[in-house]
């Protein structure tokens, strides 16, 4: 990797987990502001998204994707590298096993809950809705409410809007 691209990509991280994580002042224009420097830091983000403030956004913007009308509230965390700890034996350390980078994705008009973690790999469908401080480990169905830790399907809403049950 060139000298250019790792600054290139510092620059991005510094960007994405200091300015728009850590940026108070002014929380009306912050919140307008994140999604457009999340653009230019490599992040798919789509139009009219909200992101809240103290938001983590790890390591790869190439790995997240955000779609139209998301809502993203305060303090969620969104992780897109973990160890593969697949291969990894009795001695072997931690520092030595290499990170699996796995694509993030929140779909269109979908909300992540204050204070939830997004783990690598998952994919929270359309108008799915993650509850705060949940732990999402696997995909969250389109129109489907998941919380607690590990994340569980709480309330399902049928696609065409006139019907609410449990989900199963």
């Amino acid at each position: 990797m060139g000298l250019c691209r790792k600054l290139r990509s510092f620059r991005n991280i510094y960007i994405m987990n200091h300015f728009i994580r850590y940026c108070t002042i002014l929380p009306v224009i912050s919140t307008k502001l994140a999604p457009r420097l999340l653009r230019w830091c490599g992040v798919k983000v789509g139009k009219n998204v909200f992101i809240g403030q103290g938001v983590y956004f790890d390591a790869h913007p190439e790995a997240i994707e955000i779609g139209d009308d998301a809502l993203i509230s305060p303090n969620v965390q969104i992780l897109t590298h973990k160890r593969d700890l697949s291969g990894f034996k009795y001695g072997m350390k931690f520092n030595e096993v290499d990170h699996i980078v796995k694509p993030v994705k929140l779909c269109n008009n979908c909300f992540v809950g204050m204070s939830a973690l997004i783990m690598p790999g998952v994919t929270v469908g359309e108008g799915g809705g993650v509850a705060s401080g949940a732990v999402v480990t696997k995909d969250v169905p389109p129109h489907t409410i998941v919380a607690g830790n590990p994340a569980k399907p709480i309330r399902e809403y049928l696609p065409d809007g006139t019907n609410v049950r449990p989900a199963r």
